[in-house]
């Protein structure tokens, strides 16, 4: 068990050293929300409408980040040969794949836990009602 914990403490300073999954999964739903929302005039100035687009930049970012992550690097890894240089180690290849997958999880998690957060705090800043 300690060495998962070890594998995902690695893998969470792997991914946040990650420009892209940082950019395209974090902040890219963020800055779409703020230019849909604030900067762009839709002519809808709804607030439901607002807070559904909010749901629908936290779906974006979940599943880019579900989507783009763990695959992408799976596959990246074994064209590099770093899945080689893991089999020479002391590390069992089901601790670096289940390390993989639970902060993966965590991470999708964290990402949706935050969204909703967000929905939240507007929800409760903004009286808005999200049920139509």
């Amino acid at each position: 068990m300690r060495l998962i914990t070890i594998q995902c403490k690695a893998e969470m300073l792997r991914i946040i050293r990650n420009p892209y999954y940082v950019f395209w999964s974090l902040l890219m739903p963020i800055i779409f929300y703020f230019i849909f929302t604030r900067v762009v005039n839709t002519g809808n100035d709804d607030p439901t409408w607002r807070a559904h687009y909010l749901m629908s930049m936290a779906t974006f970012s979940v599943m880019g980040s579900a989507i783009m992550t763990l695959g992408i690097r799976l596959v990246q890894e074994r064209t590099q040969g770093w899945t080689t240089f893991i089999r020479i180690t002391p590390l069992p290849g089901s601790v670096y794949f289940f390390g993989k997958i639970n902060f993966e999880s965590h991470a999708v998690f964290f990402t949706l836990k935050l969204k909703i957060a967000l929905l939240l705090l507007k929800v409760v800043f903004c009286q808005i009602s999200v049920i139509s």
